[in-house]
């Protein structure tokens, strides 16, 4: 595993009507199909938001998970150097 300086993707978790979830754990895959941890606890910050910094380049899949909620459908992205990449993910309420 390596780190890339300058890539990042920005994980957005929100509820049916755009609200920020807190605490929402959030799995990554690189295109390899690695899971990966960026994090201790991967979760969502308060304004539903978690950023993965030192992402390789190429693509990556993103899912959110919160107790209460069903999980999300992977979302994936490519990450390019210099360029943030961002997600939203959107969780239905159970």
């Amino acid at each position: 595993f390596k780190l890339w300086p300058g890539s990042s993707l920005r994980v957005e978790v929100v509820d049916a009507a755009g609200a920020p979830i807190d605490a929402a754990q959030v799995f990554l895959e690189n295109a390899e199909g690695s899971t990966v941890a960026f994090a201790p606890f991967q979760q969502t910050d308060p304004s539903g938001v978690f950023v993965a910094r030192g992402c390789s380049p190429g693509t990556w899949t993103a899912r959110a998970a919160k107790k209460g909620y069903a999980p999300s459908a992977p979302q994936s992205v490519d990450v390019r150097v210099g360029e943030p990449a961002l997600l939203r993910l959107v969780l239905e309420a159970r």
